[in-house]
Formats: C-alpha cells, sequence, structure tokens
C-alpha cells in the first residue's frame, strides 16, 4: 500500500458499507510530516465510523429491591446498545492506543420516518425540513455514545470540550459517530 509522496500526509478512517467495513484515506499538504511506520501521526488523530440499525438513548437507571437492599442496575437494551457501539468503535480503532487530550465529537443520528407520516411530511423529512422534536433528548444519545466509547477510542469521556449532536430523519436509520483530538 502506498502512502503518499514526500510531503504528503494521509487521514486514515474506517467508513461502513453495506457488506462491512471498509478504509477510507484523503491526503492533505503538510510542510512536515511525522512518519512513524509509513503513516504520519496525525492519522490517528481522527476516527469516523456508522453504526447502522435504529439509534437508542441512554436509559434511566432502574431500582429493584432485593430483601432489605435496593439495587440500581442499568436497562438491557441501553447496555446491548452499548455493547455496539464499543465493538464498531473498536474496529474503527484497528487495535490502536486511545487518543489522549482534548477531544472533539459529533453524533449524526439518523432516525427512521415513522410511517404515520403522510407523502409531503415524508419528503420535507427527507429533504431536511422537518426533524425529529419528540424523545428522546439528544443528550441522551451523547450520554450513552461517549460512555460506549471509554476506554477505547478515548480515555475517558471527560477529555470531550465540544460535543455536536444531530438528529434527522433518514430512510435507513443509523449512527455517524466522528472523534478527533484537537490536542
Amino acid at each position: 500500500m502506498k502512502y503518499g509522496t514526500p510531503g504528503k500526509c494521509w487521514q486514515l478512517w474506517w467508513r461502513s458499507t453495506k457488506d462491512g467495513l471498509r478504509l477510507d484515506c484523503t491526503g492533505y499538504r503538510t510542510t512536515n510530516p511525522i512518519r512513524r511506520q509509513g503513516l504520519t501521526l496525525k492519522a490517528w488523530r481522527m476516527i469516523e465510523f456508522t453504526v447502522e440499525g435504529k439509534p437508542t438513548a441512554k436509559g434511566r437507571p432502574r431500582f429493584a429491591r432485593r430483601g432489605k437492599f435496593v439495587s440500581t442496575y442499568t436497562p438491557k437494551q441501553t447496555k446491548e446498545y452499548e455493547t455496539v457501539i464499543a465493538e464498531a468503535a473498536a474496529i474503527a480503532m484497528m487495535g490502536k492506543k486511545p487518543l489522549s487530550g482534548a477531544i472533539e465529537a459529533f453524533f449524526v443520528i439518523n432516525l427512521g420516518i415513522p410511517l404515520s407520516f403522510t407523502k409531503k411530511q415524508r419528503t420535507e423529512a427527507l429533504c431536511g425540513f422537518l426533524r425529529p422534536t419528540k424523545k428522546p433528548d439528544w443528550d441522551n444519545y451523547g450520554k450513552l455514545f461517549s460512555d460506549a466509547m471509554n476506554g477505547i477510542v478515548y480515555e475517558d469521556d471527560n477529555q470531550i470540550v465540544k460535543c455536536t449532536v444531530e438528529k434527522h430523519y433518514a430512510e435507513s436509520p443509523c449512527v455517524k459517530i466522528t472523534v478527533k483530538s484537537i490536542a
């Protein structure tokens, strides 16, 4: 695999396709590339991946009485979706160490269009004029995604200094996650 000519860096990330994940790369000019094993250090500062399927927000903790004691647990659906996000993040990281320093996160949540929508509403939703304003809230999605990537993409979610969460309607529901180091 050719990684570019002198004076050219490469940025690598995983993109999801119908038949699995594939590696995408784009080149950009730099005056002094720092090379390590044929790649630049900049190449591992941005992670991008897509998780297909209906997005799930973080559920509220549940409480159960066990004799005289009350225990707290996370709902099953939340745990399962956190596992799906963590597995996709691990594939995107390709075995690299978690990012350190300040992190910027982008979460684009594509929700399925409700069956109750008319043709006009459906068209408006697909064009971006009509956006999801119902529950779950954007911050519950962000909490689930950031917690699921702890220790995989970054050391701890307290490193996130800037986060953007967008909710859209789409034909096929999915979540597009981009995390980049800004330090």
